[in-house]
């Protein structure tokens, strides 16, 4: 429940504050305004009101000026409350205030913001020009709902009337005409996107400084979040969309927005838009803060394409794409499209230092049918010492061959491993080594043959340098006229003698000289891109950086360019000797294998069917039912006929290994789907249906029931009069290794985070150093840190205010690029016995640590190599933690206890209030269960079974399930919980169930769990297997989809710690406190209920909260759940406190050594570890024993918190 209160505002001290911050025209209308009240809610997303009183009718962009004022000092969005003086004559700026109505109605706002209010005598004329909108405001409860709120709003009293305007968009005429170069697109369903051309003066989006109506042309680009928005009619539940994109002509750029219709056309075809013209009417819009373009018309048109004319055409040598951290900004998408528009027979990638971008630009090459050259431009030294002296030349290396590329895959590893100093360098004798199908070039202006003609050096040495390499490079004078600007050289008429004298040596050592483009971005306008990447890391001279047009060139541009070298020359450069370069490389060089390269260990086969056999007894007993029969041969049959045993044997194996330590291991992904990982004990989760089982005398009984096993009610054995056990999750084996058995199969398993080092080595000690790598990964920009790290310092860097749209034009088009590499979070990948990792990717290290991962990134690999994640979690330690201490066998603990069960749906079964909480579940602290999303899904779908629990979990882990999805569905009762789609394997078995096909069912799963949507044609099948519309529309918006087998394993472990939580409190704090220590501050052990609280109001009032108030907030909401409770705590103490964990001590809990503010962990431990080998005798022998040791600060905190109470100063005798 929110609260609202009103607080009183001093008019003259808001005037004071406003006026240091108002231009003066603003400041002399302050005294036509008084700052009345403001009311503030307690949920800090919704927007304060400011109450005002107008003396007169003050100008709209002061009144928004003012409002921009207020947004900076509270934090919040702000609203106006408007009340007047008798002679202030409103009709003249309704036009102007209309826009803060506008905001006030937020449930019409789309609507009344595509209309013309008009003042007349006694009467508010509202006037529509869209039809749609006219029909909807004419609505007899949404009309009158329009005449209260501007009444109360404005402070008048005004009947109101909705009118048709004279100039009433109608369904626009669709005639057989081609807009621009864009083929004949039937556009009929829709009334916005029209064939009809847009006639008009084209306005730049630049010079639109006010609001009006324009047209406007330029490329579409959308924001993630908001492209399509659903939305819903309160009166009859229909549904209407608001669609939002962004349009740049590239120098400037526009959010523009329509309102359309269910069914409209333009909502199937505008994310395949990608240039368009628009007829727009461009307002204010508050929620922006700046203005957007309402679209009244649309035109798509034909993006401007680069065009290669020549006849014979090049072929470019030296390309940067993302992957060249922090500096390239090319896509290599686009630059491959761009090429087969120009007719380029091939294309070469040479990354600065890296190759990560080979194998998913080969995909992307190979599916276009354009030849991919691979390449890295290099940093070539002469001997390995690591000093700022020793100063590299770039090298350009390109793969001739299959043996080219496994040298340069050793080449890279080494640059990383054996020679990194500040950038992967490549010793000479490296290359010597390795030269075999490699071809080197020269590179820019960096290369040791540019630098030595610079330098003068004698023709003897520039001989030397000539020989070493197999063709030399000339760039574009573009590219290297910074030399000319920093005074390097004299004129651009020395950059050509430079490049003519590398031709000279070409000729004269007979090696061939290719013009290059060094590109770094595709068109020259793209250029922007990069001056915000390397102004954000604080480059600041344009003319060393940013000015160079580095985009791609065409075949006509570059002929032009070194024209001064002659015709015939130029056309050897730029077309005859790329070309031949080019002739040179083997076509269809494949970076990754195709094929999966599993390890085997000997005997892994029969290990795992001997076991599996073993177990299936042991279990079910010797007459095992045929269903289970059946399933063991299925799946014994695709893990050993695709060679997939060892990975079974050495998961079961590295179970046991963590079981025999102390520590249980939780399943992730689709493993839990194998009832031979059951068997094996590789997971807990029995995947097969539903079913009693008598442990006695062996009684099985299937349920068909869509319930998981747990859910089934008590029954006795019809045999022996024993208990009947209950189990089985009922969870397809296809989900996990796909209908043909052939799918790599993803065995993930969540081990103790403390364990996981432990468990990594036993892999490495199986297989051996040089067969387990570390999976890894490479970081890219995200849109959101470009704004904040890159984008506010270019705009202070260019001393301009740039608009929110044209930010994020900015930040999309830096987004993707490198900025590191990472390693995965437990991802081992294993090289099979008879290959080297080289034969699959390079190595390298992880950044600031001595752990080697692969070069490209595990999703690379994931159809060649094995991957095992062996994961760290904090729940196998938790658990390990809890039962050691309170005795318990995990496995004893039941997962269908009531109390339990009722405590996902009500926190009153533990004795807490609902009132002092924000949601009345029980689930705080509860792994999984205890996320704000998660708790919201518990109280709205109030689950009362394990299967709910299931499909919670699913649905709380995947991407668009919920809301504007699932959340909809059950509010409308259109479905319930266990009908909506939560986990993946769920459709396919529905669709199963209703006759689809098992492969088209599987198909269509895998789709939508990718976030992949379904086709057209897919949803015809659907339809005539009579499924539900509903059902199709959720398929469509999915994003992600959780494998239920993960669902499960989660649902199992969470289940375990939430009985705890019942029914061990003491210990299951301790424990919750202990994982989340990092946000417990020293001063929460002696706060109160009421104090804890107060804080937690705090918290939630403020705008945005900082990283550290997040993790804070969390961990006061289980706090103030533990102190109503009871659980009391016990300050910090020497001898008995460990040095993280909360213990239970004295039926209460003794914080650990690290709270003390400043002490840390290692100090912690060393602490601990001393007292262990005696006490203290002083505090001066303290420092003397611990390393590290507490600093002066924490020493002075400790005195003062009595925890050295008991120590003197120094081990001194002071005698009397």
């Amino acid at each position: 429940m929110t609260k609202t209160f009103i607080l009183d505002l001093d008019n003259k001290e808001i005037k004071n504050l406003l006026k240091q911050n108002l231009k003066d025209n603003a400041i002399n209308e302050l005294e036509f305004i008084d700052f009345l009240f403001m009311e503030i809610d307690d949920k800090n997303d919704i927007p304060v009101n400011i109450h005002i009183f107008l003396k007169k009718a003050v100008d709209k962009n002061i009144l928004i000026s003012i409002k921009q004022n207020f947004q900076e000092k509270i934090g919040r969005k702000i609203k106006y409350c408007f009340k007047y003086d008798s002679s202030v004559d409103l009709s003249d700026k309704l036009m102007e205030y209309w826009c803060f109505f506008c905001e006030e109605m937020q449930e019409m706002k789309v609507w009344l913001e595509n209309t013309t209010p008009r003042l007349i005598d006694n009467k508010l004329l509202i006037e529509c020009e869209n039809g749609f909108v006219f029909n909807k405001l004419k609505e007899q409860i949404i009309a009158a709902k329009i005449q209260h709120r501007f009444n109360l709003f404005f402070n008048v009293d005004k009947k109101i009337e909705i009118l048709e305007s004279k100039n009433k968009q109608e369904p626009l005429k669709i005639i057989n005409k081609k807009i621009e170069e864009v083929n004949n697109t039937d556009y009929s369903e829709s009334k916005v996107l029209t064939n009809d051309t847009i006639k008009g003066n084209i306005t730049n989006i630049e010079e639109i400084v006010k609001e009006g109506k324009y047209i406007i042309e330029g490329r579409i680009f959308y924001d993630n979040k908001s492209l399509i928005r659903e939305l819903k009619r309160e009166k009859d539940k229909s549904i209407f969309y608001l669609v939002s994109f962004y349009i740049t002509n590239e120098k400037d750029t526009i959010k523009a927005m329509i309102f359309l219709d269910e069914g409209d056309g333009l909502l199937k075809k505008i994310e395949n838009i990608k240039y368009a013209r628009l007829q727009v009417d461009v307002k204010y819009n508050e929620k922006e803060e700046e203005l957007v373009a309402h679209i009244k018309k649309m035109n798509e048109i034909a993006a401007p394409r680069i065009i290669d004319n020549a006849l014979y055409k090049r072929v470019e040598l030296h390309a940067h794409t993302k992957l060249s951290a922090m500096d390239s900004v090319l896509s290599m998408e686009d630059y491959i499209d761009t090429a087969i528009d120009c007719g380029h027979k091939a294309v070469a990638i040479t990354d600065h230092g890296v190759i990560h971008s080979f194998p998913q630009a080969f995909k992307y090459a190979k599916k276009k049918k354009l030849k991919l050259i691979f390449g890295m431009e290099g940093y070539l030294i002469d001997k390995e010492e690591k000093s700022k002296e020793n100063i590299p030349f770039h090298i350009i290396i390109l793969v001739k061959n299959n043996a080219g590329l496994k040298n340069l895959y050793k080449i890279v590893s080494d640059s990383h491993i054996k020679y990194f100093y500040k950038k992967p360098r490549i010793l000479r004798k490296e290359i010597e080594k390795y030269r075999e199908g490699l071809l080197l070039g020269t590179a820019c202006n960096q290369g040791e043959l540019f630098k030595a003609v610079l330098d003068g050096k004698s023709e003897e040495e520039l001989e030397k340098i000539v020989k070493f390499y197999d063709y030399l490079e000339i760039q574009p004078k573009c590219n290297n006229y910074f030399l000319v600007n920093n005074k390097t050289v004299s004129s651009e008429i020395r950059l050509q003698e430079i490049n003519k004298k590398i031709y000279e040596l070409g000729k004269k050592f007979n090696k061939p000289v290719v013009a290059t483009g060094d590109i770094h971005f595709l068109k020259p306008e793209d250029k922007i891109f990069r001056e915000v990447l390397l102004f954000g890391q604080g480059y600041d001279d344009f003319d060393e950086t940013g000015s160079a047009d580095l985009s791609f060139k065409t075949t006509d541009w570059m002929l032009a360019e070194f024209s001064y070298l002659g015709e015939q020359e130029s056309k050897e450069v730029v077309v005859e000797n790329t070309n031949m370069i080019c002739d040179m490389i083997e076509d269809n060089i494949q970076p990754v294998p195709e094929k999966p390269y599993p390890p085997q260990i000997k005997g892994a086969e029969e290990e795992i069917i001997k076991v599996t056999n073993e177990n299936v007894k042991k279990i079910y007993g010797e007459n095992i039912p045929e269903l289970i029969q059946k399933r063991i041969k299925k799946e014994l049959d695709s893990i050993i006929n695709n060679n997939y045993a060892t990975l079974f044997y050495l998961a079961k194996k590295m179970v046991e290994q963590s079981m025999k330590d102390g520590y249980i291991v939780g399943s992730r992904g689709s493993v839990g789907s194998s009832l031979v990982a059951f068997l094996c004990g590789i997971t807990e989760v029995n995947p097969l249906p539903a079913h009693y089982l008598c442990s006695k005398c062996k009684y099985i009984e299937f349920v068909n029931t869509d319930m998981v096993g747990i859910d089934l009610p008590e029954k006795k054995c019809p045999q022996c009069s024993s208990q009947l056990n209950r189990d089985g999750y009922n969870i397809p084996f296809e989900t996990f290794m796909g209908f043909k058995g052939d799918k790599i199969p993803d065995i993930d398993l969540n081990f103790s985070g403390e364990y996981q080092e432990r468990i990594h080595k036993f892999i490495i000690d199986l297989f051996g150093q040089e067969k387990v790598f570390r999976a890894g990964t490479v970081i890219t920009m995200q849109e959101k840190a470009i704004k904040k790290d890159f984008v506010n310092k270019y705009i202070e860097k260019i001393g301009r205010k740039l608009k929110k749209a044209e930010i994020e034009r900015l930040a999309k088009g830096c987004a993707g690029t490198k900025r590191s590499t990472g390693q995965h979070a437990g991802g081992l990948m294993l090289v099979p016995e008879d290959k080297e990792i080289y034969d699959f990717t390079p190595i390298q290290y992880a950044p600031q640590e001595d752990i080697i991962i692969t070069h490209f990134e595990c999703e690379m690999l994931h159809d060649t190599l094995v991957k095992l994640d062996a994961l760290g979690h904090d729940l196998p330690t938790s658990l390990k933690r809890l039962c050691s201490e309170l005795k318990i066998n995990v496995e004893q603990i039941p997962l269908n206890d009531k109390k339990t069960m009722k405590l996902f749906s009500d926190m009153k079964i533990i004795g807490l209030n609902p009132d002092n909480y924000f949601n009345k579940v029980g689930v705080l602290g509860i792994p999984e269960y205890g996320t704000k999303l998660t708790r919201e899904i518990l109280e709205f779908t109030n689950p009362k079974t394990f299967s709910e629990l299931i499909y919670i979990s699913g649905i709380s882990h995947g991407e668009d399930v919920w809301r504007n999805n699932a959340y909809d569905l059950i509010k409308d009762k259109k479905a319930t919980l266990r009908q909506v789609i939560s986990v993946r394997d769920d459709i396919m078995n529905f669709l199963i169930s209703k006759g689809l096909s098992p492969d088209k069912a599987f198909t269509i799963m895998e789709k939508v769990r990718k976030g992949k949507g379904i086709s057209k044609e897919e949803e015809d099948i659907m339809k005539k297997h009579r499924i539900p519309d509903w059902y199709i529309n959720s398929c469509k918006k999915i994003k992600y989809l959780f494998p239920k087998a993960h669902a499960t394993a989660y649902a199992i472990m969470s289940f375990r710690i939430a009985y705890i939580k019942v029914y061990y409190p003491l210990y299951f704090y301790a424990d919750y406190f202990t994982r989340e220590r990092e946000g417990f501050e020293y001063e929460f052990i002696n706060m109160n209920f009421n104090n804890i609280k107060k804080l937690l109001e705090t918290l939630r009032l403020k705008h945005s909260l900082e990283k550290k108030e997040e993790i804070q907030f969390k961990v006061l909401e289980v706090l103030l759940e533990a102190k109503e409770r009871g659980i009391e705590f016990l300050n910090v103490d020497l001898y008995e406190s460990e040095a993280e964990v909360f213990k239970v001590k004295d039926n209460k809990i003794l914080v650990p050594l690290s709270l003390v503010p400043g002490l840390g962990e290692k100090v912690a431990e060393s602490i601990v570890r001393e007292r262990n080998n005696g006490k203290f005798t002083s505090i001066e022998d303290l420092l003397k024993r611990t390393k590290p040791k507490p600093n002066k600060n924490v020493i002075n905190f400790m005195k003062e918190n009595k925890i050295l109470d008991k120590l003197p100063e120094t081990d001194q005798t002071i005698l009397f």
